[in-house]
């Protein structure tokens, strides 16, 4: 699958207030910024890559909105960090890479991750489920393709929060409830002493297989 594909799966899942953009991780056009590369530091070529895709596709979402596009650098727990009045998110595998831009006029945070739908490693399945997380499986699907698919999930909902909560959470943080009819998931949020953990906005989650690829696309839009 193209990253133009990849590009237009994740712009249906988020409707026309949030702008997308993807690109192969070996296009040419892919660039980053000196002060860019000064905040990865020193990284193998094949992580460059990577970054530099991603910012590059980050500046494309931006300058679909008009929004300023300016050097995206690394804050403290390695999020990107936005131009002021933005919100971003920035996702890749290891063919392209996707980046989701939002005014904060309208969104409080975005999320997008691209996983492969390969099945999760069965050591690692306690470890990023818990509760209802895997509960109605479809027929066709196993213990371990649920498993990865939640791993998508909560890594594009941990993303969206990021701006409210100021860190990354534990997987056990999180408990999803998944509709596979609409493509969309609901989310249960939990502080690290248990308890219910709300945040301001409405929340938006919605995914999609694309090939052999998950795709998701989270958020949390300003209430009105």
């Amino acid at each position: 699958m193209s990253a133009q594909l990849l590009g237009q799966a994740f712009s249906q899942l988020f409707g026309d207030d949030v702008q997308v953009a993807a690109l192969s991780i070996s296009d040419p056009l892919a660039s980053a910024s000196e002060l860019e590369l000064l905040a990865l530091g020193k990284a193998a070529p094949s992580r460059t890559a990577e970054f530099s895709a991603g910012r590059t596709a980050a500046r494309q979402a931006l300058n679909q909105l008009q929004l300023p596009t300016k050097d995206i650098l690394i804050g403290q727990h390695r999020q990107p960090l936005p131009p002021a009045g933005a919100c971003i998110s920035i996702s890749h595998d290891k063919s392209d890479a996707a980046a989701a831009a939002a005014s904060e006029e309208h969104w409080i945070g975005l999320g997008i991750d691209i996983c492969d739908a390969d099945s999760l490693e069965s050591n690692l399945i306690s470890s990023v489920c818990r509760g209802q997380d895997l509960d109605d499986l479809n027929a066709d699907e196993t213990l371990g393709q649920r498993a990865k698919l939640i791993f998508c999930l909560k890594e594009a909902l941990f993303k969206a929060i990021y701006p409210q909560v100021g860190s990354w959470m534990d997987f056990s943080q999180s408990e999803l409830h998944i509709d596979h009819r609409d493509g969309s998931y609901g989310a249960q949020l939990f502080s690290e002493d248990g308890s219910a953990l709300i945040l301001e906005g409405c929340w938006f989650g919605r995914f999609a297989k694309v090939g052999h690829r998950w795709i998701a696309a989270a958020g949390m839009r300003k209430a009105g």
